[in-house]
Formats: C-alpha cells, structure tokens, sequence
C-alpha cells in the first residue's frame, strides 16, 4: 500500500502518514482522510508525522490544490506538522506552502528521517493555541 496512516505512540499524540513510492494524489488524500479521522476520535492535540522516503517526489499533478484542501479542512486538535525525508524540490514546496498558509507556518518543521521527527516533536513546545495548556 503506497500510502499507511498509524498512530505513532501508544498516547495517541503523535499520528505518521508513510507516503511510500510510488503514490498517487487519491491515495494522499485517502491518507489524509484517515489522518483527520484518527485525529477527530481524541480531544487532545495530535502532531503529524508526513513521512516521504528519501528520494522521493511529488506524484504528476496539481500539488497545491491537494495540500490547498489538506489546510482548509485541518482539525482544530492539530499540533506541530513535520516532514520527514523527501527530496529538496518537495521539501521546498511545503516549505512555501506553509508560508502562504498561516494555518501551517509555525506548525511546519523538517526532518532528515522518521527518527529526527520523532526528536524533534518531543523536544518542541505544544502550540500556543493547545487546550491542553
């Protein structure tokens, strides 16, 4: 299956969305839909792990209308977003993306693997607007 969505701890704080090679924009999106499921059955803030394997690129297609609709339905438990992998041109794109997106810009960090990522949310700060503060 190109594309898996899990719970990344047994706290169900943190979702990964594996996007293995080849995928397509239906099965990101289908990911996603799981992504906002899993995360609209806890109260709490959940953090996103977006996990693309070294190398890889973005399917053909319109990138930005697929991550234009994946920031306008984000949940309101969202946490900190990370990116793990991927290629420069792609890392770049969400880089850009989550500048033209307020709803992402602070929330938006990059990681060079899923273990980086996994540092990085548990050294980070949980968002200023978190209800769990």
């Amino acid at each position: 299956m190109p594309v898996t969505v899990a719970w990344d701890n047994d706290d169900h704080t943190t979702i990964c969305i594996n996007l293995i090679h080849p995928w397509g924009w239906v099965d990101y999106d289908t990911g996603i839909a799981q992504v906002y499921g899993l995360m609209n059955s806890v109260e709490h803030t959940v953090n996103v792990i977006s996990n693309i394997p070294q190398g890889t690129s973005f399917p053909m297609g319109n990138v930005l209308l697929h991550f234009r609709h994946t920031t306008e339905s984000l949940p309101e438990n969202i946490g900190q977003i990370v990116v793990s992998g991927g290629n420069l041109a792609a890392n770049i794109v969400i880089a850009i993306f989550g500048r033209a997106y307020s709803a992402l810009g602070s929330r938006l960090a990059f990681a060079n693997n899923l273990e980086e990522a996994r540092t990085l949310l548990t050294n980070l700060a949980p968002p200023n607007n978190s209800e769990d503060n």
